[in-house]
């Protein structure tokens, strides 16, 4: 993981719960973690120093990373909201998208 992406967890790292997988790719704008099917993005805390204008956290199904477009299916400050919206399993999707 490069100095920036753990600089983008600092914070959180230890509330990550040890079942989410790290998938992060260095060409990614920050850290991803894979988990029930989600690809669920952690950007850094500070707004100033991320490479795009959206909230910290972003939940994506899994499947969609790398189609675009692709749509988030959550954008939160908010990582208690994250972690019970990943609770649930991500849909099934086909090659048409979701189900």
């Amino acid at each position: 993981m490069t100095a920036f992406f753990e600089e983008c967890v600092a914070d959180v790292s230890e509330k990550i719960p040890n079942t989410w997988k790290d998938v992060s790719w260095g060409n990614d704008v920050c850290p991803s973690y894979s988990y029930n099917g989600w690809q669920i993005f952690i950007d850094h805390a500070d707004p100033d120093k991320r490479e795009l204008e959206v909230p910290r956290f972003g939940v994506i199904v899994e499947a969609d990373y790398g189609k675009y477009p692709r749509t988030s299916e959550l954008n939160s400050d908010d990582f208690q909201e994250v972690l019970k919206y990943v609770s649930t399993p991500a849909p099934e999707l086909n090659e048409g998208g979701a189900s």
